[in-house]
C-alpha cells in the first residue's frame, strides 16, 4: 500500500496525531545523528511510514510482518549513520491512543527487529569492505617491498645504477638479441682519490651520483650503465656500429665542469672498450675483463682518454 494510499484511508484516524508525532519523531531522530537532510524533509518522509504502520495495524487480515519494510527503510539514508532506534520505539508506541493494543505493539516489534537486522547487515557490510580493504592495502604493501627487494639486489644503492648482477644479465640479453655489435666500456674516474682526500668522502659520492647521471643522459634505448665499484662504471651498448663512438660520447659528457655542493670541479677518465662482433658468442666476463685491460693501459700512461682493445698500443690511446 502507498503512502499516499494511506493518508487518504487513514485520514479520519491519523488526523493531526501524525503528522504532531512524525514532527516530534523527526526532531529526536535529527538529535540522535545528523542526518543529511531537512527537518521538513525527513517529517514528510517520517509521517509516511506512521500512516503505513497504522495502515497495517487497523487492515484486515492483520499482517504484523507487513512492517518490516518500514524498519528496513528506517536503516537506509537519510537515517544512515544515526542511532534512531529508540527514538523510534519511544515515537511509535505515542503514535496513537491505543498503542498499547497488542496490535500496536507487534507491529513495532516487526519494525524493531527488521531495523536491528538492517542495521547488522550493513554493519557486516562495512566491515567486510574493511578487511578487503585491508588485504587489498596489505598485499600492495608487500607487492612494494617486493619491488624494493629486487631493485636492492640488482641496483647500487649510491647511484641508482644497475648492480654488476643487473649488468652480466643484460649484457647477455643485449648480445642475443641485437643485429648490432655490443660495445662495452668501463669508465674509471682518474682523480676521485684526490677529491676525497680535499674536500671528503661525502663530495666524492656527489661525484659519483653525478658521474652516473651524466652517464645515463647519453644512453640509447636498451643500453646500459652499472657502478661496477669504487670509482668503475661499465657501459654496455648495441647502439654504435663503432667501439670509439660510444667512448667519444663519454668524452663529451664529462668535459663539462660538475656543480657539487664544494664548488665547480672538473673530472678526467680512463675508458677501455671491448666489442663483440655480431654471431659472435658472448663471454660477458671476458669481455669485461678485455674493457678493463683496455683501462687500464690508459691510465697507466696518464688517464684522460680511451683505448679500444685489441688495437695497438702505440696508437690506441685517444686523450680527452
Amino acid at each position: 500500500m502507498s503512502v499516499h494510499g494511506n493518508a487518504l484511508q487513514l485520514s479520519s484516524i491519523a488526523g493531526s496525531d501524525t503528522a504532531a508525532t512524525a514532527h516530534l519523531w523527526a526532531r529526536s531522530i535529527r538529535r540522535a545523528g545528523h542526518v543529511p537532510a531537512s527537518h521538513a524533509d525527513v517529517q514528510v518522509l517520517l509521517e509516511g511510514l506512521l500512516l503505513t504502520l497504522q495502515a497495517i495495524a487497523t487492515t484486515e487480515p492483520f499482517r504484523p510482518a507487513d512492517a518490516r519494510p518500514v524498519g528496513m527503510r528506517l536503516a537506509q539514508p537519510p537515517f544512515t549513520g544515526t542511532r534512531i532506534l529508540s527514538h523510534t520505539i519511544a515515537a511509535l508506541t505515542a503514535a496513537q491512543q491505543n498503542s498499547r493494543s497488542e496490535r500496536w505493539a507487534a507491529v513495532i516489534g516487526e519494525v524493531a527487529e527488521a531495523y536491528a537486522e538492517a542495521v547488522q547487515e550493513r554493519a557486516l557490510i562495512q566491515q567486510e569492505e574493511i578487511l578487503q580493504a585491508a588485504v587489498l592495502v596489505h598485499d600492495q604493501q608487500v607487492a612494494a617491498l617486493q619491488d624494493q627487494l629486487r631493485h636492492q639486489a640488482t641496483h647500487d644503492p649510491l647511484t641508482g645504477l644497475a648492480n654488476r648482477t643487473l649488468l652480466h644479465t643484460v649484457c647477455a640479453q643485449l648480445a642475443a638479441g641485437s643485429s648490432a655489435p655490443l660495445n662495452v666500456l668501463v669508465v674509471d674516474l682518474d682523480r676521485l682519490k684526490a677529491v676525497n682526500d680535499q674536500y671528503g668522502h661525502p663530495a666524492g659520492d656527489e661525484m659519483l651520483v653525478a658521474t652516473a647521471q651524466r652517464l645515463s643522459s647519453i644512453l640509447l634505448d636498451g643500453d646500459i650503465v652499472a657502478r661496477y665499484g669504487g670509482d668503475e662504471f661499465v657501459i654496455a651498448t648495441c647502439g654504435f656500429a663503432t667501439p670509439w663512438e660510444p667512448a667519444e660520447r663519454v668524452i663529451d659528457a664529462l668535459r663539462i665542469p660538475f656543480e657539487l655542493s664544494v664548488g665547480q670541479l672538473e673530472m678526467t677518465a680512463s675508458i677501455g672498450v671491448a666489442q663483440v662482433p655480431v654471431g659472435r658468442r658472448v663471454d660477458v666476463h671476458a669481455l669485461i675483463k678485455d674493457a678493463d685491460s683496455a683501462m687500464y693501459s690508459v691510465k697507466s700512461t696518464g688517464g684522460n682518454g680511451y683505448r679500444v682493445f685489441g688495437c695497438k698500443p702505440a696508437d690506441a690511446v685517444h686523450r680527452i
